[in-house]
């Protein structure tokens, strides 16, 4: 009889902590702890937790650790003033399926990134052309080419320096 209490006790305490499991593996639905997550699916395997509710977790992280990397080069490439340094990190992005739907990203300035990226890729390199001729500007006395060079700025939208994509600016 104490046997069976034993049991019956070891039991409800073995239901509990899957319970417990499954909750956190809920929680970290949201999370980008990639750790914590990996920890909680270890936990999960071992007691047999909802296999697909470890699966979807286990789907998370993944996407989270194939993502993170893209998402550093995205921020990097916002100093990049190279068309085609630009290109590559576009094309990598492509590659790796997020530049579709930006329902993909689990980092939440993923898709804001990626538009950035491509926008400076069109734009860079007529920014860079454009800072070199205002910078030749400087040391001419030709009036209508400096006149040329301005507007041509001004026309598409870099009258100041604020719209300037490049990190110093014109």
């Amino acid at each position: 009889r104490a046997q069976l209490v034993h049991l019956e006790e070891d039991a409800c305490k073995a239901v509990n902590l899957v319970a417990q499991i499954e909750g956190e593996m809920e929680k970290f639905m949201t999370s980008m702890d990639v750790h914590a997550m990996q920890q909680t699916l270890a936990r999960a395997a071992v007691h047999g937790a909802n296999h697909e509710a470890a699966s979807a977790l286990k789907s998370r992280a993944e996407t989270i650790v194939a993502q993170a990397p893209l998402r550093l080069k995205l921020l990097g490439s916002m100093v990049v003033e190279k068309k085609d340094q630009l290109q590559g990190v576009v094309d990598e992005i492509s590659a790796a399926g997020f530049s579709e739907d930006p329902n993909k990203w689990l980092f939440s300035d993923g898709p804001e990134l990626f538009a950035t990226a491509q926008k400076r890729l069109k734009q860079v390199p007529r920014m860079a052309r454009l800072r070199r001729e205002l910078a030749a500007c400087a040391d001419t006395c030709n009036i209508e080419e400096v006149k040329k060079v301005v507007a041509e700025a001004t026309k598409v939208g870099l009258a100041t320096p604020e719209k300037w994509l490049l990190p110093d600016g014109p």
